[in-house]
Formats: C-alpha cells, structure tokens, sequence
C-alpha cells in the first residue's frame, strides 16, 4: 500500500519479532526501510537491528515498555523472610530451569528457603522433574497461573524476585521482561541476567544484580547476597522504583509514542498534498500535451 502511494505507517517490534531464527531478515529490513518509523523496547533491539538486519538507523527509535504504576505501589513494609518469587509462562527462555537448581544450591548450603514460580506452559513437566530429581518439592512450587492482583500481593511480601533468562535453542529471548518492572515498581529487590535489554532495567549493583546467563551457580550466590543483607535490599527497592518511576512510567511512554505518530501524519499529509498539487511548470507542460503540440 505504502509503495503504491497509499497511507504510511509505523511499526513495533518485540523480541519475538526478531530475534527467532525462522525471522524473514529480508521481509523486515523492506517493512522498516518504508516505515514512517520503527519502534522497538530496548537499545539492544535496536542495535540487533540495525547491525544484524541491516535496518536504516534514521527509521529505528526506542520506545521503553512502561506499566502504570498505580497497579504496583511501593511498598516499604517487612517481606517474609526467604522468600523468593518468578513470574513467566513455563518456557525455556525464562530460565526456570537454572531457578530451580540455584535454590538446590540454596538449599545444600543449609539455607530455608521457599521459592514460587508462578505461570503455565510447555516446559511444565520437565520443572516439575527437576523439582523431584533435585528433592525440593518442600521448597519450590509451580503454583499455576495467578492474576495480576494476586502477583502485586505477593510483589509486596516476597525477599526476592528472580529471572533467570537466557536465550533459547530458536534464538528467542526475552527483550525487556515487563515482570521485572512490576517487581522493581513494587520494591522487590531483582536478580537476573546480564541479556539483552535486562541491563537497560536494573543497573548491576545499582538497582538489583545481574549474573550470566545459565549459571546457576551465580544465581545462587547473588541470591543469596540479596537474602542476607537487608541494607542492600533497602536499596535495591528504593533505587528500582526510582529507576521505573524515571524511565518507565506508561503516561510517559504513550505520550512519547503519540507525538511521533501526529508527527508521522503531519508529514504524510504534507508528502500527500505537495503530490496532488502539481507545480506551475508540470501544469503547463500538461496542456501543452493535451492540445497535441509537441515538447521536447
């Protein structure tokens, strides 16, 4: 349609939209190159596109996913003691697998933990197998799929929330896993993985921890770090609803993507009218034609 003069547009792309192997790398280069603009979460997506896809780097903006923090109040009262919590379908790119193991550490070091793991998915069975195998079904639960509300209460009363993400077989990996907002708006210190845009999120060492990807062993000790110092909670809770109250407030956010789309429309309409006006001298050359003289 855009091509054949019709109406322009924009487009926004997630991690799914990008990052899997099966990705028509020539399709999206061509949907970006006639966009009016390209929107995508994170500067690790729009890097990947401009380096990887061969995206034109004037088309691509970051636009950071927000969440209206009303929904997830700070809360400043005491969290259970050793309590962790993940929330995420049951797939393979959320990292589960290295969660449960990080809590088998936990638990060989001595520790009482209680570690809930809250979604469904496909990857189901095989964490129920590695709860048993590991014998820490007194200490991790897969405790189904929950409401919003539900996950906002337990946000509020959980020591630690825990994210393990790494990239999965297909090259899908999470972008900006908006869960880890919702824990930092809460005032749940965060642990998780130095991937894609997790840094843009929390600030190792500044806003929560981050540990490589995959390695259990790391997770542990950073979790372990967070349980047992509750200074370093404090403020992990106070600098992680600052850095969302900052960066990723949705009326912010909206607001931005709604002065690039007026601006997208303005200049439509401007490339569409100065096209059906046509100037003095095409005029007179149309004429010309029309009366059958010649023009050379």
């Amino acid at each position: 349609s855009r091509l054949m003069g019709g109406p322009t547009y924009s487009v926004t792309l997630h991690a799914f939209d990008i990052f899997r192997e099966t990705v028509n790398r020539e399709l999206l280069r061509r949907i970006i190159t006639h966009s009016s603009f390209c929107a995508t979460v994170s500067q690790f997506n729009a890097r990947y596109l401009r380096d990887e896809i061969g995206a034109d780097a004037e088309k691509v903006r970051v636009l950071y996913n927000g969440i209206p923090l009303g929904r997830f109040p700070f809360c400043e009262g005491p969290r259970e003691p050793g309590t962790i919590l993940s929330v995420g379908r049951l797939i393979e790119k959320k990292g589960f697998i290295h969660l449960i193991r990080a809590c088998g550490a936990l638990v060989a070091q001595g520790r009482s933990i209680e570690c809930e793991i809250v979604g469904e998915g496909p990857q189901k069975d095989e964490l129920k197998a590695e709860i048993k195998r590991l014998g820490l079904k007194d200490t991790v639960r897969l405790v189904g799929a929950w409401p919003q509300e539900r996950v906002a209460l337990a946000l509020a009363r959980s020591s630690l929330f825990a994210l393990p993400c790494v990239e999965a077989k297909d090259g899908n990996m999470d972008a900006l896993p908006t869960v880890l907002l919702e824990a930092m708006a809460a005032g749940c210190p965060c642990v998780s993985t130095r991937l894609s845009g997790i840094p843009e999120i929390i600030l190792d060492r500044r806003t929560g921890l981050l540990v490589p990807p995959e390695d259990h062993s790391a997770l542990a000790d950073a979790m372990a770090e967070v349980l047992d110092r509750a200074e370093l909670r404090d403020r992990f809770a106070r600098t992680g609803r600052a850095r969302v109250e900052e960066v990723f407030d949705v009326r912010q956010n909206v607001g931005v993507l709604s002065n690039w789309l007026a601006d997208a429309s303005e200049r439509s309409q401007k490339e569409h009218s100065s096209d059906a006006v046509p100037s003095q001298a095409t005029s007179i050359n149309m004429q010309r034609a029309t009366s059958g003289e010649v023009i050379a």
